[in-house]
Formats: C-alpha cells, structure tokens, sequence
C-alpha cells in the first residue's frame, strides 16, 4: 500500500470534512467524550525520510468549558524505514503511546455572544501536554556503511505533544441534537530519547532527538448535555 498517497487521502477529506461541515446551533459543555480516531504518522529520526504509516486510537475527553478541554488518548501503530535510506539504515518499530492534553479552542479567548458560539472558526484549539511511547524495536537492521547497525530495543520514553486541531459537528436538519462530533488533529510529539529508529545516538552523526507527527481524523460521541440556541 502506498501509504504517501493514503497519507494525501486523509488530508484531502479532512479539509473537505471541515468546510461541508454545517454547525448546528450547540457548543460543547462541560462533560465528557469519548471517541475513535485513525490517522497517519510519520517519524523524524536519524533515519532519513521515514514512512508514512497509518495509525488507531482512541480518546476520552473533558470538556471543562465550552472552549476548553482536557484528552486523554491511547493509540497504536508503527514508526519504519523499511527500504533502506542513503546510508543503509532502516527499521521498524511497533509502538504504543498514552499522550495526556490540556487544550484551548479560539472561543475561550475571543469569548463570542453565545448564540454565535457555534461557529467553526470558535473550535480551532490548540494544546500541549505530556505523552509516553513504547517502542518494540525486535529486528533491527545491522547494514550501514559505518559498521554500526540498529539494534534491538523494547522500552517507554517520555514525549512532549504539541497539536492543533478543530472540533465540529456536521449539522443535521433530520438530528439536531446528535451527541455525535467529528475531529481533526495534527500532532507533533517531541521525543525525550533518540531510541525510535533503534540507533545507537553514540554511533550516530545526528544528536537531535526522535520526533513523530500524526495527523487523525476522529468521532466522538458526547455523554454531557449540550447548550441551544
């Protein structure tokens, strides 16, 4: 599967997801969420010119104020090279992570009239939190022009997440109060270790820290009452 051009797809009906979207006369409220998401990731590391992969997840989410929220999100996928780049390296790593949000949409600072709350541009947020991933690093590549391959590691290193995203309702004249949602979120984790692609950081010319960016597109159902026009 070419996961570049999947990775196109979902940008595509995100964007378009968003402008169709037709915002029916409610706001978030204080309560909580629950959601599904499936993205796609793509790794920043000594390997040069990671994959794009697809990713899964879920998130629950409380809503503190109508434009403010906290996620708390577990998803699973994969980091990789699986050709080898310029310098002989590649990997896979099959991860876990846990990533906890505070985050803050556009309506909590310009505090719009409630009875234009609703509109799209009002739930663009961002936030930044605390994450950790757990990297399954089981067969590691040991051909590169330097001597010095990949090599086996499984273990949880702390991230720093910080994303942007919006939150919206495609509006239904049929379902007006639906307590289903719909999300898009790009997020780019800094890595605290430089063990996602499995290097050695001893061994390598390239002393940043690993990264990865997701980009999900999510559904959420709302368990908290809504607020109407």
């Amino acid at each position: 599967m070419n996961y570049s051009s999947a990775f196109r797809a979902l940008l595509i009906v995100s964007v378009t997801l968003i402008f169709s979207a037709q915002s029916s006369a409610q706001v978030l409220a204080p309560g909580l969420d629950a959601g599904i998401h499936i993205g796609a990731t793509k790794a920043f590391t000594d390997v040069t010119d990671s994959d794009i992969n697809p990713s899964y997840g879920a998130v629950v989410q409380y809503n503190v104020t109508p434009f403010t929220f906290g996620n708390l999100e577990y998803s699973f996928g994969k980091l990789s090279r699986e050709e080898l780049d310029k310098y002989n390296k590649s990997y896979t790593n099959n991860f876990h992570r846990v990533t906890a949000t505070a985050n803050v949409s556009l309506g909590q600072l310009l505090n719009p009239d409630y009875r234009i709350a609703h509109y799209m541009y009002y739930n663009i947020y961002v936030g930044s939190g605390i994450g950790m991933i757990y990297s399954n690093i089981s067969e590691p590549n040991a051909l590169t022009h330097d001597g010095f391959g990949g090599i086996t590691y499984k273990g949880a290193d702390l991230t720093i997440p910080v994303n942007v995203g919006i939150n919206f309702k495609l509006g239904s004249y049929l379902y007006p109060n639906s307590p289903m949602k719909f999300s898009v979120n790009l997020q780019h984790n800094f890595g605290l270790t430089e063990m996602l692609d499995g290097y050695d950081p001893d061994n390598s010319d390239n002393k940043s820290k690993d990264s990865f960016t997701t980009l999900n597109l999510g559904m959420k159902y709302s368990f908290g009452k809504k607020q109407e026009d």
